[in-house]
Protein backbone atom coordinates (compact mmCIF):
# COMPACT_ATOMS: atom_id res chain seq x y z
CA UNK A 1 0.00 0.00 0.00
CA UNK A 2 3.00 2.08 0.93
CA UNK A 3 4.40 1.78 -2.99
CA UNK A 4 1.07 2.50 -4.20
CA UNK A 5 0.44 5.66 -2.16
CA UNK A 6 3.54 6.79 -2.91
CA UNK A 7 2.96 6.01 -7.12
CA UNK A 8 -0.54 8.13 -6.83
CA UNK A 9 1.97 10.88 -5.36
CA UNK A 10 4.21 10.82 -7.99
CA UNK A 11 1.04 10.76 -10.77
CA UNK A 12 -0.36 13.85 -8.96
CA UNK A 13 2.67 15.72 -8.80
CA UNK A 14 3.17 14.96 -11.95
CA UNK A 15 -0.27 16.29 -12.96
CA UNK A 16 0.28 19.00 -10.85
CA UNK A 17 3.20 19.89 -12.52
CA UNK A 18 2.05 19.34 -16.19
CA UNK A 19 -1.30 21.66 -15.48
CA UNK A 20 1.05 23.93 -13.70
CA UNK A 21 3.39 24.48 -16.81
CA UNK A 22 0.13 24.64 -19.38
CA UNK A 23 -1.12 27.74 -16.54
CA UNK A 24 2.60 29.60 -17.04
CA UNK A 25 1.96 29.24 -20.71
CA UNK A 26 -1.46 30.79 -20.75
CA UNK A 27 -0.02 33.09 -18.53
CA UNK A 28 2.68 33.86 -21.06
CA UNK A 29 0.28 34.26 -23.93
CA UNK A 30 -1.73 36.63 -21.75
CA UNK A 31 1.43 38.92 -21.09
CA UNK A 32 2.22 38.60 -24.93
CA UNK A 33 -1.01 39.47 -26.15
CA UNK A 34 -1.41 42.78 -23.45
CA UNK A 35 2.54 43.64 -24.92
CA UNK A 36 1.43 43.87 -28.35
CA UNK A 37 -2.04 45.41 -27.68
CA UNK A 38 -0.21 48.08 -25.58
CA UNK A 39 2.31 48.14 -28.77
CA UNK A 40 -0.55 48.41 -31.15
CA UNK A 41 -2.31 51.40 -28.97
CA UNK A 42 1.05 53.24 -28.95
CA UNK A 43 1.54 52.85 -32.52
CA UNK A 44 -2.44 54.19 -32.91
CA UNK A 45 -1.68 57.24 -30.76
CA UNK A 46 1.31 57.81 -32.87
CA UNK A 47 -0.36 57.85 -36.12
CA UNK A 48 -3.15 59.97 -34.94
CA UNK A 49 -0.56 62.40 -33.96
CA UNK A 50 1.32 62.41 -37.07
CA UNK A 51 -2.54 62.76 -38.97
CA UNK A 52 -3.16 65.51 -36.87
CA UNK A 53 -0.13 67.39 -38.14
CA UNK A 54 -0.66 66.02 -41.28
CA UNK A 55 -3.76 68.16 -41.36
CA UNK A 56 -2.82 70.74 -40.00
CA UNK A 57 0.19 70.83 -42.68
CA UNK A 58 -2.32 71.09 -45.65
CA UNK A 59 -4.40 73.38 -43.97
CA UNK A 60 -1.87 75.75 -43.82
CA UNK A 61 -0.85 75.08 -46.95
CA UNK A 62 -4.03 75.65 -48.79
CA UNK A 63 -4.64 78.84 -46.59
CA UNK A 64 -1.91 80.57 -48.33
CA UNK A 65 -3.28 80.59 -52.32
CA UNK A 66 -6.40 81.17 -50.87
CA UNK A 67 -6.04 84.11 -49.10
CA UNK A 68 -3.54 85.62 -52.33
CA UNK A 69 -6.99 84.77 -54.32
CA UNK A 70 -9.70 86.58 -51.45
CA UNK A 71 -7.22 89.71 -51.26
CA UNK A 72 -6.96 90.00 -54.72
CA UNK A 73 -10.34 89.18 -55.49
CA UNK A 74 -11.11 92.14 -52.98
CA UNK A 75 -8.63 94.61 -54.96
CA UNK A 76 -10.53 93.61 -58.18
CA UNK A 77 -13.79 95.08 -56.74
CA UNK A 78 -12.42 97.88 -56.10
CA UNK A 79 -10.19 98.80 -59.36
CA UNK A 80 -11.27 100.35 -61.77
CA UNK A 81 -7.64 100.36 -63.91
CA UNK A 82 -7.90 98.26 -66.68
CA UNK A 83 -4.82 97.01 -66.32
CA UNK A 84 -4.18 96.21 -62.70
CA UNK A 85 -7.81 94.31 -63.07
CA UNK A 86 -5.83 92.36 -66.00
CA UNK A 87 -2.71 91.97 -63.05
CA UNK A 88 -5.03 90.72 -60.19
CA UNK A 89 -7.26 87.77 -62.30
CA UNK A 90 -3.50 87.10 -63.38
CA UNK A 91 -2.29 86.73 -60.01
CA UNK A 92 -5.42 84.83 -58.70
CA UNK A 93 -5.12 82.53 -62.03
CA UNK A 94 -1.44 81.74 -60.65
CA UNK A 95 -2.96 81.37 -56.73
CA UNK A 96 -5.72 78.99 -58.32
CA UNK A 97 -2.90 77.04 -59.81
CA UNK A 98 -0.71 76.87 -56.90
CA UNK A 99 -3.54 75.47 -54.44
CA UNK A 100 -4.24 72.91 -57.35
CA UNK A 101 -0.45 72.31 -57.40
CA UNK A 102 -0.34 72.13 -53.62
CA UNK A 103 -3.45 69.43 -53.40
CA UNK A 104 -1.55 67.45 -56.04
CA UNK A 105 1.46 67.55 -53.39
CA UNK A 106 -1.02 65.98 -51.41
CA UNK A 107 -1.73 63.19 -53.06
CA UNK A 108 2.15 63.02 -54.18
CA UNK A 109 2.83 62.75 -50.41
CA UNK A 110 -0.15 59.79 -49.93
CA UNK A 111 1.55 57.94 -53.00
CA UNK A 112 4.49 58.54 -51.87
CA UNK A 113 3.64 56.91 -48.30
CA UNK A 114 2.15 53.49 -50.37
CA UNK A 115 5.84 53.53 -52.46
CA UNK A 116 4.41 54.76 -55.48
CA UNK A 117 5.98 58.17 -55.25
CA UNK A 118 8.97 59.55 -57.10
CA UNK A 119 10.73 62.96 -57.23
CA UNK A 120 9.66 65.03 -60.15
CA UNK A 121 13.26 66.43 -61.97
CA UNK A 122 12.99 68.57 -64.88
CA UNK A 123 14.73 71.84 -66.14
CA UNK A 124 12.99 75.49 -64.76
CA UNK A 125 14.16 78.75 -64.37
CA UNK A 126 15.51 79.79 -60.88
CA UNK A 127 13.41 83.32 -61.74
CA UNK A 128 10.23 81.76 -62.11
CA UNK A 129 9.79 80.75 -58.63
CA UNK A 130 11.13 83.77 -57.38
CA UNK A 131 8.24 85.70 -59.86
CA UNK A 132 5.65 82.75 -58.55
CA UNK A 133 6.01 83.13 -54.81
CA UNK A 134 6.10 87.25 -54.89
CA UNK A 135 2.92 86.87 -57.01
CA UNK A 136 1.70 85.15 -54.68
CA UNK A 137 2.65 87.14 -51.17
CA UNK A 138 2.96 90.75 -52.25
CA UNK A 139 -0.57 91.35 -51.51
CA UNK A 140 -0.36 89.73 -47.95
CA UNK A 141 3.30 91.56 -47.21
CA UNK A 142 1.87 95.16 -48.64
CA UNK A 143 -1.13 94.79 -46.26
CA UNK A 144 0.93 94.44 -43.29
CA UNK A 145 2.66 97.40 -44.86
CA UNK A 146 6.17 95.84 -45.16
CA UNK A 147 9.07 96.23 -47.15
CA UNK A 148 9.25 93.14 -49.75
CA UNK A 149 12.79 93.36 -51.60
CA UNK A 150 12.57 90.87 -54.43
CA UNK A 151 16.40 90.53 -56.13
CA UNK A 152 15.34 88.00 -59.24
CA UNK A 153 17.98 85.87 -59.99
CA UNK A 154 19.49 85.75 -63.49
CA UNK A 155 18.13 83.16 -66.27
CA UNK A 156 19.91 80.69 -64.27
CA UNK A 157 18.36 77.42 -65.36
CA UNK A 158 18.36 74.42 -62.93
CA UNK A 159 17.27 70.92 -62.78
CA UNK A 160 15.07 70.15 -59.36
CA UNK A 161 11.05 69.24 -58.61
CA UNK A 162 10.18 72.49 -59.15
CA UNK A 163 6.84 72.03 -57.30
CA UNK A 164 8.98 71.20 -54.02
CA UNK A 165 10.60 74.03 -53.89
CA UNK A 166 7.81 76.27 -54.57
CA UNK A 167 6.26 74.73 -51.51
CA UNK A 168 9.29 75.02 -49.25
CA UNK A 169 9.25 78.97 -50.42
CA UNK A 170 5.78 79.22 -49.66
CA UNK A 171 6.13 77.96 -46.13
CA UNK A 172 9.27 79.92 -45.80
CA UNK A 173 7.54 83.58 -46.79
CA UNK A 174 4.10 82.87 -44.79
CA UNK A 175 5.89 82.37 -41.34
CA UNK A 176 8.18 85.41 -42.21
CA UNK A 177 4.34 87.14 -42.86
CA UNK A 178 3.18 86.06 -40.38
CA UNK A 179 5.81 87.00 -37.72
CA UNK A 180 6.89 90.11 -39.10
CA UNK A 181 5.18 92.86 -37.58
CA UNK A 182 7.44 95.94 -39.33
CA UNK A 183 10.64 96.10 -41.72
CA UNK A 184 11.74 93.94 -44.41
Amino acid sequence: TTVLMLFVIVVQILIIRKDSNKIRQKEEEAYNLICRKNQMLTENQELLVARQKMMHTITHELRIPLSSILGYCDLLDEETNMIKQRQYKNNIKYASERMIAQLNTLLSFFRLDCGKEEINLCPFRLSDIVDALENEFRTQIEAKELDFIVQNCEEHIVIGDKERIIQIGDNLLSNAVKFTNNGC
